[in-house]
C-alpha cells in the first residue's frame, strides 16, 4: 500500500502519536501507492487539529 505510519496516523486522527511522528522527521508530502499523501488525508478528513501540527 505504500502507506506510512504518518498515512495511518492520521487517518485515525492520532494526534499525539502524529505530533511524535512529525518531531522524528516524517514527511507529510510522501504518497502512498494511490499517490495520497499525509496533508491530502488531514484536508479530506478536515481535521483541523492535525492540520495544526503540520503547519507548525
Amino acid at each position: 500500500t505504500g502507506k506510512t505510519p504518518l498515512h495511518y496516523c492520521v487517518q485515525e486522527g492520532g494526534l499525539l502519536v502524529t505530533d511524535l511522528l512529525l518531531a522524528r522527521g516524517a514527511d507529510i508530502n510522501l504518497e502512498d501507492s494511490d499517490g495520497s499523501t499525509p496533508v491530502k488525508r488531514v484536508l479530506q478528513r478536515a481535521d483541523l487539529n492535525v492540520l495544526q501540527l503540520f503547519l507548525n
